[in-house]
């Protein structure tokens, strides 16, 4: 009895392993890719196209291919050697994204972060017809210039708004708020919105537009 238990279990690895061979021999030996970006974050410099490093990809016999795992305006990925590649139309913040690298054996996927924070001069109007110019920094300061006046304050992009709060040299004790959004075309970069008295609240009403477009 023993000795028909051992001939039957022999048999049963037997039939096993020649399943797993046939299965290796369908896909030709092949796994799933191996990735490797040199970094994982990259810093966009705004209204400007860039990339990032190409990444060393390994397909391990199976050539697949590279995808986002979600679609942002002005950024793409180059399908074969997985580089990102970004237009000036990237919009301005931090964009959290994933690269998912793909063959017919399975998938890696790569979460990338890429900072685009606005700078630059920007000159236009205020109330319609008054001088008005804006500086941001990218470390989140600004400096804006109207009517004879300098002013200092901070800014920063929630749910893809600019905001902006700064009080001008001469009156440190009243502050304004800019609030905005940023406009992109081949030709130009814009911020337009509304400025109001004191830091915003919801409900507040603005004292007026203002329109400044990146020099």
């Amino acid at each position: 009895m023993k000795t028909q238990f051992f001939y039957l279990f022999l048999a049963i690895g037997l039939v096993f392993s020649q399943s797993c061979d046939e299965i290796d021999n369908l896909s030709g030996g092949a796994s799933s890719p191996e990735v490797t970006y040199s970094a994982t974050t990259y810093d966009a410099e705004f209204f400007k196209a860039g990339s990032s490093a190409t990444p060393s990809i390994d397909w391990n016999g199976s050539q697949g291919s590279v995808t986002l795992g979600s679609n942002i305006d002005g950024l793409g990925v180059n399908s074969t050697t997985g580089q990102l590649q970004w237009t000036k139309m990237l919009p301005p913040g931090t964009h959290f994204i994933e690269v998912v690298v793909s063959n017919s054996e399975g998938q890696v996927v790569i979460p990338m972060t890429i900072d685009n924070p606005p700078s630059g001069n920007f000159e236009g109007t205020y109330a319609g017809s008054f001088d008005y110019s804006v500086t941001l920094m990218e470390d989140g300061t600004m400096t804006a210039f109207a009517d004879g006046e300098n002013a200092a304050g901070t800014w920063k992009i929630e749910n893809g708004e600019f905001w902006a709060l700064y009080s001008y040299d001469n009156y440190p004790d009243f502050q304004y708020t800019l609030l905005g959004a940023f406009e992109l075309s081949n030709s130009s970069a814009k911020l337009t919105g509304d400025y109001y008295n004191g830091a915003y609240s919801s409900g507040d009403k603005p004292l007026g537009p203002f329109d400044v477009t990146l020099q």
